[in-house]
């Protein structure tokens, strides 16, 4: 139990840190527990498309990366297979949002998670998808040999 604590505290601090594309869209992870990650989001002004809406890749990129930690608290390191997103309703930068990911099936080789995003405000959902990821190395060995 503690070095499962240990691995999902290593994998918090390393998404949250600058120089991440999700922290420097304004993503903070927030939880991570097993089989599910949250992050709080105000995406930055320069997440944007031309329409002055959130672009659909930063949302996109919120909910792979926090799908893939969901996936990564099974003690496996994870690469993106698959990725598909409905867009609900359009956003703006600095809306706070909150994106939770949760694993629907996990497996051996694949996991699939859902990801959604939702507004803080209002509750309303503004974005829904599901990913796969393929299984890599095990993370509690990695953890130890990378450190921070």
């Amino acid at each position: 139990m503690e070095e499962q604590n240990e691995l999902f505290k290593r994998l918090m601090d390393r998404s949250n840190r600058p120089g991440n594309l999700t922290k420097d869209i304004g993503m903070q992870v927030t939880e991570l527990t097993e089989g599910k990650a949250v992050g709080k989001i105000e995406f930055i002004e320069t997440s944007v498309n031309p329409r002055k809406i959130v672009h659909g890749g930063a949302l996109f990129g919120v909910m792979d990366q926090l799908g893939g930690l969901a996936a990564c608290t099974t003690g496996y390191g994870v690469v993106t297979v698959n990725g598909s997103i409905d867009f609900l309703r359009p956003t703006v930068p600095l809306e706070p949002l909150t994106c939770t990911a949760t694993i629907l099936k996990p497996g051996h080789r694949f996991t699939t998670c859902e990801a959604v995003i939702q507004s803080d405000a209002t509750g309303k959902l503004i974005a829904k998808g599901s990913f796969t990821y393929c299984m890599m190395e095990q993370l509690k060995v990695l953890v130890k040999k990378l450190g921070d």
